[in-house]
This record gives C-alpha cells, sequence and structure tokens, in this order.
C-alpha cells in the first residue's frame, strides 16, 4: 500500500475475510422498523446506528426477538452500543413515531444532553485565508484566533 497508494489483496486474503465477516445492507424503512421493534419487546430506545446492526443482524439469521433459539434455528447474538438515540431526534421519531418520541424526551432524555439544548448556542469561528496572505500569515492570524476564543471561554 505504501508503494501503489492502493489496498490490493489477493483472492486468499478475501476468501478469509468473507469466511470471518459478514455484511448486510440495511434501508432507512429496516433502521426504522428495528427501532419500533425493539422499542415494542424490549421497551428500549436505541440511536439509528444500533437499529442498522440489530436489522443487519437479523438478515444474517441472528436472532434478537424469538426466546427459543433452538427451535428458531437462528444464532443468539449482542450488539455493544454507544450512542444515545438523544442526537438523532428526527431519525428516532420517524421510526418509534412522535408520541414515543416525546415519551423518550419525558421520561429518558440524559439530563447532561438535555442542559446543553438549553444552552445559548454560540456562533462558529470561521478561518478564513483573505487572498495574497502567506501560509505563515495565515497560521499567524489562525493561532490569534484560536487563543482568544480559548482565553474567553466561558
Amino acid at each position: 500500500m505504501e508503494n501503489t497508494t492502493k489496498l490490493d489483496l489477493d483472492n486468499s486474503w478475501h476468501q478469509k475475510l468473507q469466511d470471518e465477516f459478514a455484511s448486510a445492507r440495511i434501508t432507512d424503512e429496516e433502521m426504522c422498523k428495528s427501532m419500533k421493534q425493539v422499542l415494542d419487546k424490549f421497551k428500549y430506545f436505541i440511536d439509528p446506528h444500533t437499529a442498522v446492526a440489530v436489522a443487519a443482524a437479523e438478515k444474517l439469521n441472528y436472532n434478537i426477538y424469538d426466546s427459543d433459539y433452538i427451535s428458531s434455528n437462528k444464532r443468539p447474538y449482542a450488539i455493544l452500543s454507544t450512542a444515545s438515540p438523544c442526537k438523532f431526534e428526527e431519525s428516532v421519531t420517524i421510526g418509534v413515531g412522535e408520541n414515543k418520541w416525546k415519551q423518550y424526551v419525558e421520561l429518558e432524555f440524559p439530563s447532561r444532553a438535555a442542559s446543553i439544548l438549553s444552552k445559548v448556542e454560540v456562533e462558529p469561528t470561521l478561518y478564513q485565508w483573505t487572498k495574497g496572505q502567506t501560509l505563515e500569515e495565515v497560521q499567524v492570524s489562525w493561532e490569534m484566533l484560536a487563543r482568544n476564543l480559548v482565553e474567553n471561554f466561558k
């Protein structure tokens, strides 16, 4: 890769990867359906990333919904999720419905996330390159902007 800047794997590596890993393509509708199904079955709100993982696992014949793993012929699995539904209001609302989103906000929305929503949004700092400036001049002016932000941070 260092010589060609391309990641070329020979067929034996492709075969090893295909033997060990599986993937599935998930539509937006399937993602939303997973959010609703997990909420209905487990009373647990999941974010869109986790919903994609759940939908893909189901497509790959893993089992989350049927407690009788043996007769269902599906494999049990676990998904480790790190994102919170609070970051994805629009997607989660579409997935579970407006009333369920409101229920989530009222009962389960993380307090630290809620406190952020009440803060006044600060305009972003724009780092611009003025035509005719040298790289060194731009670096100095951008550094001054950054230092000013840090010094005046409240």
